[in-house]
C-alpha cells in the first residue's frame, strides 16, 4: 500500500514537473516567436528584394528602348505637344521580359542560402550575429503581379515630369523549422521619363493593370517637351 502510494506521489510530481516545463517552453515560445518571424521575413524581403532588382535591371540592360520607343507625342503646326500616345506593342514586351525574368530568378529562391544566428532571435543586443546559424528557406507565394503607371508630377513653373514606372509585387513566405512568416513586396522601377515644357496638367497617376496594359489617358497638353 506505501508503494502504491509513493509510485501515486512520484507520478503526480512527474506530471507537474511535465507541465512547469510545457509551461516555460510555451511562454518562451511566445516571447521569441515574434522575433523569430520579423526577423526571417525581414532578411528575405531583403534577399527578394535584390534579386528582383537584378532582375529588372539586367532587361532593362538588355533591352534597346527609351521614352521615344515605349511613348509616341504629337505634335501640331505650331510645334507643340496636341497629345502622347503609348506604343503597346514595345510596352507588353517590355512588361513580359521583366516579368518572366523575376518570376525565374524567384523561382530559385531555394538554391540561394539564408540563415539567422540564434543569439539574433534572442532578442538580446549583445548576443545580436551570434551563436549557431538557423537556416531559413524563402519561398514566393503565387505569381509576381507586374503593373504598368504612368505618372505625371509637377517639375516646376510649366514644367511636368513625365514617368513611366513599373511596379512589382508579389508575396513570399519564410520558413524556419516551427515557424513560416508571410510578407509582401512592393517595389518601383523607372524605366523612361522625359520633362513635358509648357501648360502644366495637374499631377495625376494612372494605374492600369491586369490585360489592360494601356498606359493612355494622356490628352491634350499643349506643351513643347525635352526628352532626358
Amino acid at each position: 500500500m506505501i508503494r502504491i502510494k509513493k509510485k501515486h506521489h512520484i507520478g503526480l510530481k512527474l506530471i507537474a514537473v511535465g507541465l512547469i516545463l510545457a509551461g516555460i517552453i510555451w511562454l518562451a515560445d511566445m516571447r521569441v516567436r515574434p522575433i523569430i518571424e520579423q526577423t526571417a521575413i525581414y532578411q528575405s524581403k531583403i534577399l527578394a528584394t535584390r534579386i528582383i532588382n537584378d532582375a529588372v535591371y539586367a532587361q532593362l540592360d538588355d533591352v534597346d528602348f527609351n521614352y521615344g520607343s515605349l511613348v509616341t507625342v504629337f505634335y501640331n503646326s505650331d510645334n507643340e505637344i496636341t497629345s502622347i500616345e503609348s506604343n503597346m506593342l514595345n510596352i507588353n514586351k517590355l512588361k513580359a521580359k521583366i516579368n518572366s525574368s523575376v518570376n525565374d530568378e524567384l523561382t530559385d529562391l531555394d538554391n540561394h542560402d539564408l540563415s539567422i544566428s540564434l543569439g539574433t532571435i534572442s532578442g538580446l543586443t549583445s548576443f545580436y550575429n551570434q551563436g549557431p546559424l538557423i537556416p531559413v528557406k524563402v519561398k514566393p507565394e503565387g505569381y509576381v503581379e507586374t503593373v504598368l503607371i504612368s505618372s505625371f508630377e509637377s517639375a516646376g513653373i510649366n514644367q511636368t515630369l513625365h514617368r513611366i514606372l513599373v511596379q512589382i509585387k508579389v508575396d513570399i513566405s519564410a520558413i524556419i523549422p516551427g515557424y513560416t512568416a508571410s510578407g509582401t513586396i512592393d517595389t518601383q522601377f523607372v524605366i523612361a521619363e522625359t520633362v513635358i515644357v509648357g501648360r502644366v496638367p495637374e499631377a495625376y497617376t494612372h494605374v492600369i493593370s491586369g490585360n489592360e496594359d494601356i498606359i493612355g489617358d494622356i490628352n491634350d497638353y499643349g506643351a513643347l517637351y525635352n526628352n532626358r
